[in-house]
């Protein structure tokens, strides 16, 4: 069976399972990256974020529904960075306050980035094979004029960029 760290089933969880989640996130919009802290940096054309635990924020551009990613790393035994993703209905653990608006459901109380256009495109997954298992290292959200890479690290590193990401590994979805 396919495995990946995640924050599911005794901290293991199927790539499958995280890519059949994020999958479902294509058509929706990026509402935003938060993190409590995002150090932010700019190379040219290409927006660097370093951050803790950041959450993504999805939006369904047909309904009020709103889904959270809260992504983490872990190191594995030889030294490899582990990207963790769980899909959650809150920005836990975020400073967050409930709100009554149609667009949003949240007041999230953090560093934030975010980008118009927005929409998402297209997910994919990068990381390495090892013992039968699948281990995430990278994402890729294609947004309509842009890239952004997020990739496994101790202090997960985010890239905005116009151009194709290059090696990040085996894709795996």
């Amino acid at each position: 069976m396919n495995m990946s760290e995640g924050l599911n089933d005794g901290g293991r969880v199927r790539v499958y399972d995280v890519w059949n989640s994020l999958k479902s996130m294509e058509g929706w919009l990026l509402g935003g990256i938060y993190a409590n802290r995002l150090d932010t940096f700019q190379k040219s054309y290409e927006i660097q974020l370093l951050c803790v635990e950041p959450i993504l924020q999805f939006r369904n551009p047909n309904s009020p529904e709103v889904r959270y990613w809260k992504l983490d790393w872990e190191e594995d035994a030889i030294g490899d960075d582990i990207l963790k993703c769980k899909e959650q209905n809150t920005p836990h653990p975020l400073n967050f306050e409930e709100i009554n608006h149609p667009y949003q459901k949240h007041n999230v109380i953090a560093s934030t980035y975010w980008c118009e256009p927005d929409g998402v495109e297209k997910v994919s997954g990068y990381g390495f094979r090892n013992e039968g298992s699948d281990f995430l290292t990278a994402l890729v959200l294609k947004l309509e004029a842009r890239y952004i890479t997020i990739s496994a690290r101790p202090v997960i590193e985010v890239r905005i960029t116009n151009t194709v990401p290059s090696q990040l590994g085996t894709q795996l979805f």
